[in-house]
């Protein structure tokens, strides 16, 4: 579903459709409820975070004018509502107050896409604007256009931080489990 498609679900929605709104909604629900999992690392509070985004979509329907991407504003409404609980919440773990257990090895090759627990672990410990451009790229499959829109800021500024957070996901990988990452 293209974002033009979308906003024609959204006229449906202002015009009393509300099965149009159902649309949107399972459309989204599972790439918002990734994306915030990922973000916050809470299952029960993601899931909050995604109803909530939904009920303030819901809310505001008639307030919203068609901007360039619908799914970037769906991804921009579920970002702050996390970023908000990652404030409010304040557990970022510094990578110095990890104690690192030297004697622990991994006895198989890393694929991120088979070990999400480690790969969560690790994105948990890098700093938030790293975790979630990885996120929003790697796991919301979203482009390098909606990234940028959805953090303000230019593609090329996206290109660039996605390389360090990559760069910076594989040395604190590195540091935990060796250098078993090609």
């Amino acid at each position: 579903m293209n974002s033009e498609n979308c906003w024609e679900i959204i006229e449906r929605i202002k015009k009393g459709d509300e099965s149009a709104f159902v649309e949107i909604y399972e459309k989204f629900k599972v790439p918002l409820y990734r994306f915030c999992v990922r973000m916050i690392s809470d299952r029960d509070s993601a899931l909050d975070i995604v109803h909530d985004v939904f009920l303030k979509l819901y809310e505001n329907i008639y307030m919203i004018k068609p901007t360039s991407s619908f799914t970037s504003l769906l991804f921009k409404m579920a970002r702050n509502k996390c970023l908000n609980f990652l404030r409010d919440r304040k557990a970022t773990v510094e990578i110095e107050q990890v104690e690192i257990d030297s004697e622990h090895k991994v006895d198989r090759e890393f694929e991120m896409k088979e070990d999400s627990e480690r790969l969560q672990k690790v994105l948990n410990l890098i700093n938030d604007d790293y975790r979630e451009i990885l996120i929003l790229k790697e796991w919301g499959g979203l482009s390098y256009a909606e990234i940028a829109d959805i953090l303000d800021t230019t593609i090329p500024a996206v290109k660039a931080k996605l390389f360090k957070a990559r760069k910076k996901l594989v040395e604190i990988y590195k540091k935990f489990y060796g250098d078993e990452v090609k």
